[in-house]
């Protein structure tokens, strides 16, 4: 069997069928008109069943070719866990692989991370290196009141996951109740991200996170950081928030039980700020200045 070109399309001689796939490529390359820089198809030759790439460039007889696929080049997985460990460990402050809810998470192509937590969808973004003029740009600050900060860690609702026509209910005759069949868990999400304040002539991101912290846990910035975005963590992992089993209850009851919830994902920052506060700025040896006094006992 013969391919030739003829009349703007690809025409197979001494041969009554042709391939699904050529008839493609023909429909594809019957314009005639315009010149054809290149079109492609499958064909599963019927000799040795082999698939082959057709390549077709220009126009007129001879220009069918066949190229064969090259071959990728091998990866060494170790190696390539290696060089994933060490991008990850240049651009998070903590090491959120170790957790065991985030084992085998790796950054997605915008550089963050995404595990689920006791039902919270946790996203950790990379770190950041800016002056507080940029940080003010980008919604933040690292001044309060007299203090400035050399660093800060952000845990910020970005709203709950949820389809409320999940829900499947069966009327309870005579009483104007449904009782709650089933539904598909809503998934709260928290954004974490760690900022590092580039002060004038500042050398870099990885020696902002060497100095020295202040205060509190760590005694390098970097580890004061990390104790923060650990306190996150923690706090969700005994607190979630999590919507309580709802499947077999009355939809009065479970209506506040979804409002309930709601709000507690909507004051999930704000919750976690006040733990990680008293667990890593004031954990009662180098507190804060904006600790409470420390009451000696008698």
């Amino acid at each position: 069997m013969r391919t030739t070109w003829s009349g703007g399309r690809l025409v197979q001689r001494g041969g009554a069928n042709r391939s699904a796939q050529l008839r493609k490529l023909e429909e594809s390359a019957a314009d005639a008109s315009a010149p054809v820089d290149q079109v492609t198809a499958l064909q599963r030759t019927a000799g040795n069943r082999a698939v082959v790439r057709l390549l077709v460039h220009g126009e007129g007889p001879g220009g069918l070719v066949v190229q064969r696929q090259p071959k990728l080049p091998k990866v060494d997985p170790k190696a390539e866990d290696a060089r994933i460990l060490k991008a990850m460990k240049a651009n998070f402050t903590y090491a959120f692989w170790s957790l065991p809810e985030a084992k085998g998470v790796r950054p997605g192509s915008s550089g963050d991370a995404t595990f689920i937590v006791n039902g919270v969808a946790v996203r950790i973004l990379p770190d950041r290196y800016l002056t507080e003029p940029e940080y003010v740009a980008a919604g933040g600050s690292f001044k309060d009141g007299n203090r400035d900060s050399a660093a800060e860690t952000s845990w910020n609702y970005d709203g709950v996951d949820w389809d409320p026509k999940s829900v499947q209910a069966t009327a309870m005759a005579g009483t104007g109740q449904y009782m709650i069949d089933d539904y598909i868990e809503p998934v709260a999400k928290l954004r974490i991200q760690t900022t590092y304040q580039k002060k004038r002539g500042g050398a870099s991101l990885k020696a902002a996170r060497g100095v020295r912290s202040g205060y509190g846990k760590g005694l390098l910035l970097q580890d004061h950081e990390a104790s923060h975005v650990k306190d996150a963590i923690d706090y969700i992992r005994s607190n979630g928030p999590r919507l309580p089993d709802g499947r077999g209850s009355e939809s009065n009851a479970f209506n506040a039980s979804v409002k309930a919830y709601l709000q507690a994902a909507r004051d999930l920052g704000g919750s976690i700020s006040t733990y990680s506060r008293a667990k890593t700025d004031c954990p009662g040896t180098r507190n804060a200045a904006f600790c409470a006094p420390i009451v000696k006992k008698k």
